[in-house]
């Protein structure tokens, strides 16, 4: 079942150390663009305000849905009236029934992004993702722009191809050869081509790049991957950035024990070996 991103920011906080997660639903009172109350809040002061910590709404009401996975600095905490501050500013002010989460001493969408893509680079690599997309030539033009969903400062562009004729088949294209037909021109990410041959009006040209798998970046996406793997990569991500060397020993270990689970539970794939007979 495909596990969120922001469901595995939650899990790997929630378990990480005692109280780095605090999660809530501010109740009838509401509250501002810079403030909220929670009544059920019992922690004295200083939980939040003393050390780094990030609000996240993780819901959105009526007007407020642009307040939806929006991400603030927690500026005070007042063990008095249970009011937390923050800023900057939210559009719209936080009503009854926003939920969110406080995060402490991690930023959730800088921190835990890069700890859970580590994690998932770690224990399933990346498979890559080809890329096709598609141009024209111009008459006496010989430079022409590659389209950014086939080479950017990411994606590395394969093959160009020019069309024959119809395109409605892969067999009316002709692959064109890199440094006999076409030059590539990289301005800073930018991707052009050269071509070495004369231009013909409307002729299409395909263009394939290949980039590694993308990474999780929204709190709504989506990965099939192993959840309990991402996690256990991901906390041991950041107990050595921390430089937490008990931290360090404990998920490492945990990791390496869940990976053996994990790759004796996949299904064994036959493989076919060449036989050389003589004789």
């Amino acid at each position: 079942m495909p596990t969120t991103f922001l469901t595995l920011k939650q899990d790997v906080a929630r378990g990480y150390r005692l109280r780095l997660l605090t999660q809530g639903t501010v109740p009838t009172a509401g509250g501002t663009t810079t403030l909220f109350i929670d009544t059920n809040r019992q922690e004295p002061a200083g939980e939040y305000d003393r050390v780094d910590s990030y609000v996240k709404f993780t819901n959105g009401l009526g007007l407020a849905s642009v307040n939806l996975n929006v991400v603030r600095a927690v500026t005070g905490f007042s063990a008095g009236n249970q009011s937390i501050t923050f800023a900057p500013a939210t559009t719209a002010s936080v009503p009854s029934g926003t939920t969110y989460d406080i995060y402490k001493n991690f930023h959730p969408d800088y921190d835990l992004e890069t700890a859970i893509n580590a994690s998932l680079r770690e224990n399933f690599a990346t498979s890559p993702v080809y890329t096709v997309a598609t141009t024209h030539e111009v008459v006496d033009v010989r430079r022409i722009s590659v389209p950014s969903a086939a080479g950017n400062t990411n994606t590395r562009l394969l093959t160009v191809e020019r069309a024959v004729g119809s395109t409605d088949s892969d067999w009316h294209w002709n692959p064109l050869i890199l440094d006999t037909h076409y030059h590539i021109v990289n301005d800073g990410g930018s991707l052009s081509i050269e071509i070495q041959y004369p231009s013909v009006a409307s002729t299409l040209l395909r263009f394939t790049g290949m980039r590694s798998g993308t990474e999780l970046v929204a709190d709504t996406d989506t990965t099939n991957e192993s959840p309990h793997l991402i996690v256990l990569g991901a906390r041991k991500f950041l107990a050595l950035q921390e430089g937490d060397k008990a931290a360090i020993e404990r998920w490492g270990r945990e990791l390496t024990l869940a990976q053996k689970d994990y790759y004796a539970s996949r299904p064994a794939r036959s493989s076919s070996v060449p036989r050389i007979t003589v004789g």
